[in-house]
């Protein structure tokens, strides 16, 4: 069953407000700077997506121990991946006469596409597949509204939850019907 989005049940008049779930709202990442425990090649990636999803506020300092495992991987499979293309693909095993008893995939093979699958699968989890991103809903942090607005804006929504039905206010102020 596909879960429908809040914002599409709140358009058709189908929402319930006791079934919302409030985001919880947290600060986006605060220090861009790579942790120090990432290698050089992980750190160049961190410099690279963090900020981009810093600005998006797709990311906090609680994911800054998943973002560099994504780092970790990410370096993993460009190191594997350019020992693979100076080595050759396909091994030849040779018997003691010098015949081709069987081929064999070079173990390097596996090791970029275990840190390619795990740098994926981690990907996910930010967004930075396409698949990933159509799924992602950011909330923003509500600001601080004057008692105006509040009011307007409440007025709205019982209009909104109301529609269709006639609605009886009564005024606190005398003299007011």
């Amino acid at each position: 069953m596909r879960k429908i989005k809040q914002s599409k049940k709140a358009a058709k008049g189908t929402l319930r407000k006791k079934r919302v779930k409030e985001p919880i709202v947290i600060d986006a990442i605060n220090n861009i700077a790579p942790p120090e425990e990432l290698s050089k090649e992980a750190a160049a990636e961190w410099l690279e997506i963090v900020p981009l999803l810093g600005s998006e506020k797709l990311v906090t300092d609680l994911d800054r121990k998943l973002l560099m495992m994504y780092c970790s991987e990410m370096a993993k499979y460009w190191k594997y991946n350019s020992q693979l293309e100076e080595a050759e693909i396909v091994r030849e095993l040779k018997n003691a006469k010098g015949i081709v008893v069987k081929y064999m995939r070079n173990p390097l093979c596996d090791l970029v596409n275990k840190a390619l699958d795990n740098a994926t699968k981690l990907a996910a989890h930010f967004g930075l597949t396409p698949l990933s991103r159509t799924k992602i809903e950011v909330h923003e942090k509500p600001e601080d509204e004057s008692p105006e607005k509040k009011a307007e804006r409440t007025f709205k929504e019982i209009m909104r939850r109301k529609e269709g039905n006639q609605i009886v206010m009564q005024s606190s102020i005398k003299g007011v019907k």
